[in-house]
């Protein structure tokens, strides 16, 4: 995560940085269509698991819902052991923009960067 500065994902900046680190295409063409960068916040299903897949919403049924709700829970008490990403060092500039500050917070807490859990 680059703090230093606030960077626009259609910027040629961003664009030459996803590039180096070899982003995925698919990420990269997401972050420029909907200009933003995103972040998965909690771990994937199968990475700590869960095999099942949820139902979806629009549930048909009152069933569904509480179906989804059973699988939820399993989720959520699975996810609680693993952790999405880890902190491991900082590159380069260490100055933090004021506003970037809100958004490793909005970031790290959710993740458990710090945790030191197995990542899922």
């Amino acid at each position: 995560m680059a703090t230093q500065a606030l960077v626009e994902p259609e910027s040629e900046t961003a664009i030459a940085v996803l590039n180096a680190l070899g982003s995925d295409p698919l990420y990269r063409q997401l972050c420029k269509t909907q200009k933003c960068f995103r972040a998965r916040l909690t771990p994937k299903p199968w990475r700590c698991g869960i095999r099942q897949k949820p139902e979806r919403w629009p549930w048909l049924n009152a069933d569904g819902e509480k179906r989804f709700q059973a699988w939820d829970a399993q989720y959520q008490s699975h996810a609680a052991n693993w952790a999405t990403c880890e902190f491991l060092r900082h590159i380069g500039n260490p100055s933090i923009h004021e506003e970037v500050q809100t958004i490793i917070a909005a970031h790290d807490g959710p993740t458990r960067a710090d945790s030191k859990l197995n990542l899922a």
